[in-house]
C-alpha cells in the first residue's frame, strides 16, 4: 500500500521540482553580469586612472588625479596651488564601481579611436571653412596651450589609455562628433568622483 502524506504538505519530490522551477526562472530573468566592465579585486591594481595636465602650469605636479582601485579605494590627488591640495581618500562598494565602470564604457571609452575622432573635427572643420567661403558666418577658434587629459582603464578583457589635448574645448567646438562628446562625459563623471572624495563625501553618491 502507498503512503500519500498527510493533506497539505508536499512530498518531497514535488517541493523539488517546484524548487528547481523557481531557481530557472531567476535564472531567465537575472540581469547577465556586464562583461565589459570584469576586473581585478586585487587592492593593489589600478581599475582607472584620471589625470589633468594644466597647460598653463610648467611644472611636474601640473594638475589633479585619481586613482581607483579593484577593491574600490579612492584617491584623489590635487596640486599644491589648488583649492582642494592634498591627497584625499575614499572607497566605492563593488555595486559603484561597477556604475561607475558601465558608465565609463557606455560612454564609448573602450571604443575611443583618436585617429577616427581627428577625422571627424577635420572634416567638421573642413566643413565650416566650405560655409564660410559660401558666405555664412563661422568660427574656428584656436587654443593655446591646452589641458591635456588622460584616461587609462585595467579591466579583464580591455586595456585603453586616451591621452587627448583640449578635450574641453573639443567637446564644444565639436557637439557632433559623438566620440570626443562621450569622452568629455566620462571626464565629468572622473571629475565628480575626485570632488566628491575631496569633500568628504562618499565618491559613489
Amino acid at each position: 500500500m502507498t503512503s500519500r502524506g498527510a493533506p497539505g504538505v508536499r512530498s518531497f519530490p514535488a517541493w523539488a521540482a517546484l524548487c528547481a522551477s523557481l531557481v530557472l526562472l531567476v535564472a531567465r530573468t537575472a540581469p547577465a553580469a556586464d562583461a565589459r566592465i570584469a576586473h581585478s579585486a586585487d587592492p593593489a591594481a589600478v581599475v582607472v586612472s584620471y589625470t589633468v595636465a594644466i597647460g598653463e602650469i610648467a611644472s611636474a605636479d601640473a594638475g589633479p588625479s585619481l586613482r581607483i582601485y579593484g577593491d574600490g579605494r579612492v584617491e584623489a590627488r590635487y596640486p599644491a596651488y589648488m583649492t582642494r591640495a592634498g591627497t584625499h581618500s575614499s572607497r566605492l562598494s563593488p555595486a559603484e564601481l561597477d556604475a561607475l565602470l558601465g558608465s565609463l564604457a557606455d560612454a564609448g571609452i573602450l571604443d575611443f579611436d583618436a585617429d577616427a575622432v581627428k577625422r571627424g573635427k577635420r572634416d567638421a572643420v573642413a566643413a565650416r571653412r566650405a560655409s564660410a567661403l559660401a558666405g555664412a558666418p563661422t568660427t574656428i577658434e584656436i587654443v593655446a596651450d591646452a589641458d591635456t587629459t588622460t584616461i587609462e582603464i585595467h579591466l579583464d578583457q580591455a586595456q585603453k589609455k586616451i591621452a587627448w589635448q583640449g578635450l574641453r574645448h573639443d567637446a564644444r567646438s565639436f557637439p557632433g562628433v559623438a566620440a570626443l562628446q562621450g569622452l568629455a562625459a566620462a571626464e565629468r563623471r572622473l571629475e565628480d568622483v575626485m570632488e566628491r572624495t575631496a569633500d568628504g563625501g562618499r565618491a559613489g553618491q
